[in-house]
């Protein structure tokens, strides 16, 4: 019929053309006109069914959990005039922008019952209206294309692929593009559609989802890390190495070496203005420790549940794993269990949590590497202390032999043979010794000038008790006394350092036993490590 048209239209125009009149140049500019008018309303009907299509298969990408995994502009003499957008399904559509006109308005709402989509149409200046068909029943966004026409002056739409139509408004004035207003890609996670109609509707980007799998993987790292690190807290954990975790030049968290070789991978998260913190607390309901969640610094404790079932915290039980998904363009978080499908993770009102990079999902509230350990603080305000491991082994020995406290009295001496010194001590009296702690420090910076400052950066203490008899009256050390250097060994700088302490003993009663012993502890890191020396003093009175 079309080419019909057009022919006719091409025949009178050639028999017009030898009557040279003013009315016959009328009337040919009239029959152009309206030839300019059909080619016309042919191409903006192309043009808005197109545009359909396109937003049919947009709308099925969105229910169908599609994500885009590109963007390029469609240009027109150096001006943006559409899109075309691929997903990673393999589909691709190209939609173009839309222009003020008087082309019936066609859009889609989302049933809130079903979370369907839905066609809609807007005539005219009117409110939008739900597209039905010849039954009354609301057409599915996925399931019918609508198809438009201009015929007898009026646009017409038809939901069963042409076999019906139903007319719709008049088809005078401006045409335009009835679809789509607006595409906004400004958002790397999300492209934002909004239609003429000013509904929105949003599609997650395939870089949005690979990044929010990548921080999930972190996430479900901390929590091994997390019930590692409970299930050995009771053992010393000694930290070899710390280096710094990053991501786009931005520090995200810490690798923690121990000594055993084992590395932690904790994640602190980005300036995360929100926050979920996973616990293990003991449930008298099951006799066992349970996971669980708490969103929000002021939000409630509760119990994490998946499947219906408490998840329990044993060290054989599994490990709850946090993932994402995306529910009508918006991602969530999501906890699974073994081999229960994943639910939503939700808030003290029941709805589920929008998943971001910003927001914080962990057991730890933070990590704090500090010069002589790593601080680990749990949800529950918990404090777990790494202590930093030191390459060099400190060792201890008798500087000054024991001697009856007074200047004048004599050092006694070793008795090989029977490792013991003589001639001894008498009840009820102080004895002085010394003792030389020998140091070496490899990972510090700086060469400690007096013994408080070495003693504080090496986690050096002195301690000792009487085993047999006596008591320890004091033991300090000699500030006098004390010698840190430097040297190079195999281009490593190496710091050593010799410190003394006195230790004043008080012998015990003389109806005792033959000898008296004091056991002495050199303890570094803080108390993780020590080392055990013990001086026997022959009892002078004492047979």
């Amino acid at each position: 019929m079309k080419k019909n048209i057009h022919k006719i239209v091409v025949y009178i125009l050639l028999a017009a053309a030898p009557l040279v009149c003013s009315s016959c140049i009328d009337l040919s500019d009239k029959i152009l006109a309206l030839l300019n008018r059909v080619t016309e309303a042919e191409g903006l009907v192309h043009a808005t069914n197109t545009t359909i299509n396109a937003l049919y298969t947009t709308i099925k990408a969105l229910e169908q959990n599609d994500h885009i995994n590109g963007i390029d502009e469609i240009k027109e003499n150096g001006v943006v005039v559409g899109y075309v957008i691929s997903f990673t399904s393999g589909y691709y559509v190209n939609v173009y922008n839309g222009q003020d006109g008087t082309t019936p308005i066609i859009g889609i709402q989302q049933n809130t019952t079903n979370g369907f989509y839905y066609w809609t149409i807007q005539k005219g200046t009117a409110s939008p209206t739900w597209m039905t068909n010849s039954f009354g029943q609301r057409i599915r966004a996925t399931g019918t294309i609508p198809k438009l026409k201009i015929e007898g002056g009026y646009w017409w739409a038809s939901y069963d692929e042409g076999s019906s139509w139903q007319r719709l408004s008049e088809a005078t004035g401006e045409e335009g593009s009835s679809v789509f207003k607006d595409i906004d890609y400004s958002d790397p996670y999300f492209v934002k559609f909004t239609l003429f109609d000013d509904t929105f509707f949003r599609i997650p980007t395939q870089r949005g989802f690979e990044e929010l799998a990548a921080y999930c993987d972190n996430i479900n790292t901390n929590i091994i890390a997390y019930t590692d690190i409970l299930n050995t807290i009771d053992t010393t954990l000694m930290v070899d190495s710390v280096s710094e975790l990053t991501e786009n030049g931005e520090l995200v968290g810490y690798a923690i070496k121990l000594k055993s070789g084992k590395v932690y991978k904790l994640y602190n998260g980005r300036n995360c203005t929100e926050k979920i913190f996973l616990g293990i607390k003991y449930n008298p309901d099951v006799s066992s420790n349970c996971w669980t969640i708490k969103i929000g610094d002021k939000g409630s404790e509760n119990w994490l549940i998946s499947g219906g079932m408490m998840l329990t915290a044993q060290p054989e039980d599994l490990k709850p794993s946090i993932g994402v998904r995306d529910s009508s363009g918006v991602y969530y978080f999501t906890i699974k269990y073994g081999n229960n499908d994943p639910q939503w993770i939700v808030d003290d009102e029941g709805n589920p949590v929008p998943a971001s990079i910003k927001v914080l999902v962990s057991p730890f509230k933070s990590v704090e590497i500090l010069e002589r350990s790593v601080v680990i603080t749990l949800s529950n305000e918990k404090k777990v202390t790494l202590l930093k491991a030191r390459r060099g082994t400190p060792s201890m020995s008798l500087s000054v032999a024991p001697r009856k406290n007074h200047p004048d009295s004599a050092l006694m001496t070793f008795d090989v043979v029977n490792g013991y010194y003589i001639p001894g001590v008498v009840e009820n009296q102080d004895y002085f010794f010394e003792i030389r702690i020998r140091d070496t420090l490899f990972n510090h910076s700086d060469l400690y000038m007096n013994v408080e400052s070495y003693m504080n950066a090496a986690g050096i203490s002195v301690s000792a008790f009487a085993v047999d008899n006596g008591y320890i009256k004091s033991i300090a050390p000699n500030p006098v006394k004390y010698d840190g250097y430097t040297m190079h060994i195999d281009g490593v700088k190496r710091y050593y350092y010799d410190s003394h302490f006195g230790i004043t003993y008080h012998s015990g009663p003389k109806d005792t036993v033959k000898h008296s012993r004091i056991a002495i502890f050199l303890n570094w890191n803080n108390e993780a490590n020590s080392l055990m020396k013990v001086i026997e003093l022959k009892n002078q009175n004492v047979k």
